[in-house]
């Protein structure tokens, strides 16, 4: 019994991830102050995610997440003013950390635990934070 509850805490643990969404270059996010209410516009760039053992985790799984995975998905944000207008904000990273490392990286300021929501939502949560 206690086999069974040691691995199900273990794979419970290993499937845990934290991550943050950070501004990468040319961003301006304080233009979304000009319309608050403004849909945000999201492209993802990269097809698939980057990072280290994002697309195929084989270490990941056959450490049960001693060994995590970091992917990184790059956005491009922009936003449509009253006059129709498309104005850019710039681009955007989503870092997700999974694995063991998440428990330890999680509490950390910009880090958030799970995984992320939309990016929109992420982008505004963001800029509403810097406009304090």
């Amino acid at each position: 019994m206690n086999k069974i509850i040691s691995f199900i805490l273990l794979a419970l643990i290993s499937g845990c991830a934290t991550y943050k969404v950070e501004l990468a270059e040319n961003s301006s996010v304080a233009k979304i102050a000009l319309n608050p209410d403004a849909p945000i516009l999201v492209k993802q760039e990269n097809l698939y995610p980057e990072g280290f053992q994002c697309f195929e985790p084989m270490l990941f799984v056959l450490t049960l997440g001693l060994i995590p995975t970091n992917c990184t998905d790059s956005y491009s944000a922009s936003i449509t003013t009253d006059q129709q207008k498309i104005v850019p904000l710039g681009s955007f990273k989503v870092t997700t950390i999974g694995g063991w490392a998440a428990l330890i990286i999680a509490p950390l300021p910009q880090w958030r635990f799970g995984s992320p929501d939309k990016p929109e939502i992420e982008i505004r949560k963001l800029s509403a934070m810097s406009d304090k």
